[in-house]
């Protein structure tokens, strides 16, 4: 077989998913009549080192490690720090725990699996070897276009995807020799017409400055971010479910489909979020017609047998809650499951109106619950809106996603110790993943105006000096994620009870165990609460009618006083208002910040999505594989 262009992604892309980037690539080659073929080499490193292991490495380890990054550091011409690798590989140990030997057999696996990979694609007869490099992707992509560079010295080498952007470029160009070109940015455009002109015997060289190479230039390819999303063609997942169907653990592997419908984010053009590294150069909002997100996913869903979804948006176009997911709510049941990023400000009805049309999981951008850190974040929702978001999931059967972020220049410590508290009212809702501090991402405004917001120190993460032997300031152009000191932020002591009231509230949540249970059950005329959290003082409790008044009231966060002088009429009192409220808040069923409060309890009777369908990780998930030897578990998804 002889190919003319090659679109590798190498490890560590996850398993459960295609890569939508190579795959659009690959519909934009085929529409112009060029062979190409995508390399799925993850699946085959999963064959030496176990998927769960692959999985493991992909998915669930803190990406600014760099762990797998670490797993082909020596596959290129490469000399790291040894007091740098020493002191990450302590680290990288503490980390993966009882994976950490699984992890040490990967890397001693690398070099065996470069050249496999390598011999590959040159018996291929690629022309063009094309890398998406994004997170963990450097280091296996440098190794084998290193390996390439050895045995077919002509080959066309080019570097894309996040990896690629603004000066990681420029890095990557300069300092690694088995790349010719780097393409920045978008390259719906410019990587097709470079491989055009290659294979028409034009010298392929751009004026371009997203496109970056290392001899003259000869000509120019467009470069203007693509406008209109409805111009791209079609994903092409064809050579990814290939290779599945090959892989022994084919049977354990339930896929998703990854699938765009919008660029760019319509709140960050507006107030760009301080800790947001996301949309480098290409912050401005695009999106496909409902018309054409409706179709795609038909198209994919019926093409491959598959109805899981992946949303790779930011944040989700609001005008698609009811032009897309309005209609697929007239499909009952919704033919799909889709995760999508949502702002955490969605009316109820709005989420319900997902919810009916196929979305299941959501990641809401809940990343505090204190007003004032919110707003050091430019997240513009108050802390009420995030719980309420929480209670609306709740209630719908949608699955958020969200942790606590921390590390915030001039925020109070009594913050956490404040949302702490809410922790144990909070019990029947869905808890966050965990809490960690903020990192300085490329292109977020913390990294580009440090200094004013109070940062110092910054420089590029441990990790980096573990991974590559380059000059810190090579490094510092190479990085994405960067450590940096604040010296007004809360102190690992002043955490320290957020962390244990997280640990609390996730042990409630349990797989196999009864949930905690706060919500108003019908019992003929009767309304009656039932709460089995920690904190209740009685698990049932019939309310009588103006308890049911106050708790309608504040089922949006409100102003107290006011919302309570609503309920003042000639058959009700100001004091058995008052009384009504004060005994429902301290039962912890209302929760107040500063003159607002908001109702705790749920609704029973507004479920869309059963508990089946809920646990189903629109993501795709590997089913736990039995192992010898180290014991790892499978890398199965938990959130």
């Amino acid at each position: 077989m002889t190919i003319s262009v090659a679109l590798v992604a190498a490890p560590f892309l996850a398993l459960t998913r295609p890569a939508l980037g190579i795959s659009t690539l690959q519909a934009a080659l085929e529409d112009r009549g060029i062979d190409a073929r995508q390399y799925y080499l993850g699946f085959a490193f999963a064959e030496l080192i176990g998927a769960d292991t692959f999985q493991f490495i992909a998915e669930q380890v803190q990406t600014s490690l760099l762990i797998g990054e670490w797993v082909f550091a020596a596959t290129f011409e490469n000399a790291p720090d040894p007091v740098a690798e020493a002191r990450h590989r302590e680290r990288m140990e503490a980390y993966c725990g009882k994976h950490w030997p699984a992890v040490v057999a990967a890397r001693d696996a690398a070099e065996k699996f470069v050249d496999r990979s390598a011999r590959l694609l040159i018996a291929d007869g690629a022309r063009i070897v094309g890398f998406s490099s994004t997170f963990q992707q450097n280091c296996a992509s440098l190794g084998i276009a290193h390996r390439i560079r050895q045995l077919a010295p002509d080959t066309i080498i080019c570097f894309g995807g996040a990896n690629c952007e603004g000066p990681m470029g420029e890095a990557l160009l300069e300092r690694f020799p088995q790349i010719d070109y780097v393409f920045r940015g978008e390259s719906d455009r410019t990587f097709p017409d470079f491989v055009e002109r290659f294979l028409a015997g034009t010298l392929p060289y751009s004026e371009s400055t997203d496109v970056l190479g290392r001899v003259g230039t000869n000509g120019r390819i467009a470069e203007t971010p693509l406008q209109n999303l409805d111009e791209l063609p079609v994903p092409d997942f064809t050579d990814y479910f290939a290779e599945l169907r090959q892989a022994s653990f084919c049977d354990d592997l339930l896929p998703a489909l990854p699938f765009e419908s919008s660029r760019g984010c319509w709140w960050g053009m507006k107030h760009h979020c301080t800790f947001c590294g996301l949309n480098g150069a290409t912050m401005a909002f695009r999106t496909k017609s409902a018309e054409r997100v409706l179709a795609e996913l038909a198209t994919l869903s019926a093409r491959w047998s598959v109805k899981r979804f992946e949303a790779t948006d930011n944040i989700l176009n609001l005008k698609h809650v009811d032009a897309v997911f309005g209609h697929l709510a007239n499909t009952a049941p919704s033919p799909y499951r889709i995760l999508y990023e949502i702002k955490s400000n969605m009316r109820p009805e709005q989420l319900r109106t997902l919810a009916r049309g196929g979305v299941t999981w959501v990641q809401p951008g809940i990343e505090h619950l204190d007003n004032d850190v919110l707003r050091l974040m430019e997240k513009g929702v108050t802390g009420l809106q995030n719980v309420r978001v929480l209670r609306s999931c709740a209630e719908i059967g949608l699955r958020p996603i969200w942790n606590v972020l921390c590390g915030f220049p001039g925020e109070r410590p009594a913050a956490y110790a404040k949302i702490a508290r809410w922790f144990a009212l909070l019990e029947h809702l869905q808890p966050p993943t965990g809490h960690c501090r903020i990192r300085l991402d490329r292109f977020s405004p913390y990294f580009n105006h440090a200094a004013e917001f109070g940062f110092e120190n910054v420089a590029p993460a441990l990790a980096y000096q573990a991974v590559y032997g380059q000059p810190e300031d090579v490094l510092t152009r190479l990085a994405y994620f960067f450590d940096g000191t604040a010296a007004n932020t809360a102190s690992d002591e002043d955490l320290a009870p957020l962390g244990a009231a997280i640990r609390l509230w996730r042990s409630a949540h349990v797989d196999g165990t009864a949930m905690p249970i706060l919500a108003v059950v019908g019992l003929g005329p009767l309304s009656i609460l039932k709460d089995t959290r920690r904190i209740a003082t009685e698990t049932w409790r019939i309310l009588d009618p103006i308890e049911i008044a106050v708790l309608d009231a504040f089922r949006e966060p409100v102003r107290i006083d006011a919302t309570l002088g609503r309920l003042v009429d000639q058959e009700t009192s100001w004091p058995e208002v008052e009384q009504s409220y004060t005994g429902l808040v301290a039962r912890g069923c209302i929760l107040e910040d500063e003159d607002c409060a908001l109702t705790l309890v749920t609704s029973t009777e507004a479920l869309v999505i059963d508990d089946e369908c809920r646990r189903d990780f629109p993501g795709g998930w590997l089913r736990p594989i039995a192992r010898d030897g180290s014991g790892a578990s499978s890398a199965q998804l938990q959130f």
